[in-house]
Formats: C-alpha cells, structure tokens, sequence
C-alpha cells in the first residue's frame, strides 16, 4: 500500500484546468460565466492587528470558505486514478489518494506499483498538484517472521518502507494486527474522560443529561470511528476501549462502581460498544450493496477478511438489522448470580378469622 499526499492540494488547484473540464460539463447558461469570474482576479492581504499588508494576486487555488470549493476541487482532482489500472485499486478521499495491490509475489508488486507511481508523475505534470516526497508512504503486510521490502522510485526519491502508516486517521501496521490502533485510541478517550469528571461534580456537576451528550460528542464518537474495520480484532483487546465507554456512562449518570454495566446501559438507552459496531458495520454493508456506483470488486468480496461474514443479499431484510433491546430491571435481577446473595422475605401468613354463631 503506497499512501500519497499531495503539498497545499486546495491552494495549488490549477484554474485553467477546473474551466476547462466544467466547459465539458455545463455547456450552457451563465453559469460558467459566474464561476470564471468567481475564480478570477482573486486578491488577498494580511491583517496584523491594524496593520495590513499590500494587495497579493492569487493565482491559483480554489476560493477559500466558500460552498462550492470543495465541488470545484474535486472536478481537478477526480482525474487521478484514471491512470491506475488494474490489479491496482486506487483509493481517493479529497486530497488522501492510496494505491492498493495484493499478490502472494512480491516482485511482481514492485513492477506493478512501480508503472503506477510513474504515471502519477506525469499526472503531476499537466494537473499542478505536487506530491509530498518525504510525506508519500510505503507498506508492505505479511504474516511472516521476516519483514519484506519493496523499492519504489518516485522521481528522483526512493519511498521508504514504513512499518506503521496512517491513513484517514487509520493506523495500520504490517503485521496486520489492530493493537497500535486500539491503543491510540485508548489513550485519546482515556484523556478526554477527566472533562466528564471535572463536569460531573456532585455539588455543582452538570445534569446527567448533559454529561451523556458530552460523552456521545467527544468520546463514543472517537470510539466508533472505523469500527467496521477495526471491529474484527481480538475481543481481548476491543474489551479496552470497552471499559472507557463504560466508564463515561458510570460518570455521566453517577452510578456505582460496582453496578452491573447491564443496568446502567439500559438506564442511559445507549448499547454497548459490540451491538453499535455490528450494527454500523451492518448498515456500511448494505449501503454498499445498494450503492449504483461501479466498483473494483463485489461488495459481496468486500468482506471476505473479516472474521466475521455477513450476508449482504438478505441483510437489508428487518430480521437482520433487529438489535436486540438491553435487558430490563427483571430480566437482570430475576438472575440467581444477582440474587444469591440477597436475603429471602420470610412469609407470615395473616391469621383467619373464627367463625361460629354469635351467643
């Protein structure tokens, strides 16, 4: 896997080229004509306190903050893997561009990924983007004892062999384990509770209501994030990030150390980690079997690595998105590992009343 990164992608985005390829989409009405002069003619200063500085040209770049920039950009950069062809599988989120390529052969990956860094090159050339030498990653996963390395040219530079690479916030190591992954985001949220501590004092805290916000806002959102990836690993290691959402909700509600994670979860109506990571990974799976969009692969193969298949024909069906509700008080009480140690009502029977006739 070869992660690229392109230098000020938004700021080096050739003008010339958006017209010419919106000249080839909108062919009629005005409005080409707004965006040229949109485009055009584009000056900036810089303002130190009261103090400005004198009138620049920017000649190229899209129009910063505002809401067609991103479309703008996207019609200069969607080009870039036009050029990768097959067995490679080229990977574009704005300006993150990954080439993929899989085969038991490790030389013939090197040729492979060689004749595509070449052509990005000359992709480079007529398109105005830069890519980023010393930013531009390289990875090879392999299950064996001895790491195996590539050489890859690009340009003048050789791409260096990284054992770890981070993609979209996604930190995938060679060995193809998810441990450094699930550490760091351990040590993200792990820091971010000592907010719902501060805020859930019991004088002056903040409403319980309010806290679980917080708690869905900064910490179950870092803990979702990618979890129809890295969802796949041990549950030896998912039970880590388990005990830091368990521990926002034992703080947001001000619950007992020693109560049952069942009976908090079912208070709060948020479910574990386990059926929100199924469920997301249940509905990616679907959206992608819905999705018209061309593919390099099935979406039924997407999947074919997880330890976990699912069934993506009959998976939009109600039966297989049903989530099971969390347990109700009864339900978790009426256990005998709950009650054992209760003690048991003894049962005094009231007293009849005598009958007989009245002297």
């Amino acid at each position: 896997m070869i992660s690229f990164d392109i230098v000020k992608a938004y700021d080096t985005a050739w003008r010339p080229r958006i017209l010419d390829k919106l000249n080839k989409i909108i062919s009629k009405g005005n409005m080409i004509d707004f965006i040229s002069n949109l485009l055009e003619h584009r000056t900036f200063q810089v303002k130190i306190p009261n103090t400005l500085s004198d009138t620049f040209f920017q000649d190229n770049g899209v129009v910063q903050c505002s809401s067609i920039s991103v479309t703008l950009f996207l019609i200069a950069i969607n080009d870039i893997s036009e050029e990768i062809k097959r067995p490679n599988i080229p990977l574009l989120y704005a300006d993150d561009f990954t080439i993929l390529c899989r085969s038991s052969n490790i030389t013939s990956i090197q040729h492979i990924l060689q004749d595509s860094t070449i052509k990005l090159l000359s992709w480079s050339k007529t398109s105005g983007f830069r890519f980023s030498h010393d930013k531009t990653n390289l990875i090879v996963f392999n299950h064996k004892s001895t790491r195996n390395k590539v050489q890859i040219n690009f340009g003048n530079y050789v791409i260096e062999n990284q054992t770890e690479v981070k993609t979209l916030g996604i930190i995938f190591v060679y060995k193809a384990t998810w441990i450094p992954h699930i550490l760091n985001i351990k040590n993200a949220t792990a820091s971010r509770l000592n907010i719902i501590k501060t805020l859930a004092h019991t004088s002056w805290g903040a409403q319980s209501q309010t806290l679980l916000k917080i708690h869905k806002a900064i910490i179950l959102s870092k803990l979702d994030y990618g979890a129809p990836i890295f969802s796949t690993a041990k549950p030896t290691q998912l039970k880590k990030l388990e005990s830091i959402h368990n521990s926002g909700i034992h703080l947001s509600i001000g619950a007992f150390r020693s109560s049952p994670i069942k009976s908090i979860l079912n208070i709060t109506g948020i479910p574990s980690l386990a059926v929100r990571w199924k469920e997301k990974t249940a509905k990616l799976a679907a959206r992608i079997s819905r999705s018209s969009q061309t593919f390099t692969h099935h979406p039924k193969y997407l999947y074919n690595n997880l330890y976990v298949k699912y069934d993506l024909d009959n998976i939009i069906h109600l039966d297989s998105l049903r989530i099971q509700p969390a347990p109700t008080f009864t339900e978790i009480f009426s256990k005998k590992s709950v009650l054992k140690h209760t003690v048991k009502p003894t049962y005094i029977p009231t007293p009849k009343a005598k009958t007989g006739r009245l002297a």
